[in-house]
């Protein structure tokens, strides 16, 4: 969940962009790339000034991060359907 505060122009960021120091988003069961993306060019859209991570710390340079991030999960959803597509269910 992520909250945009528009007088502060902050962005409350949850985890969807990472952690501080860090553009690399974790996926856990059921990730969903299309979605995490679709989420990040939202919160890019925003235009916000400063991102607050909910365990604590800041990034005052928003814009760079989401372009980090984004580029870092198109990555991941390369990886993800390369590995999908050569995959079969054992029988």
């Amino acid at each position: 969940m992520c909250i945009y505060d528009a007088a502060s122009r902050g962005l409350f960021c949850g985890e969807a962009l990472g952690r501080p120091q860090s553009s690399v988003v974790a996926p856990v069961a059921g990730f969903d790339p299309d979605a995490a993306l679709k989420t990040i060019e939202k919160l890019g859209r925003l235009g916000a000034q400063i991102a607050l991570y909910s365990h604590g710390g800041v990034d005052r340079e928003p814009a760079r991060l989401i372009a980090s991030v984004r580029s870092n999960m198109l990555a991941y959803r390369e990886i993800i359907l390369t590995s999908w597509n050569g995959w079969r269910v054992p029988r």
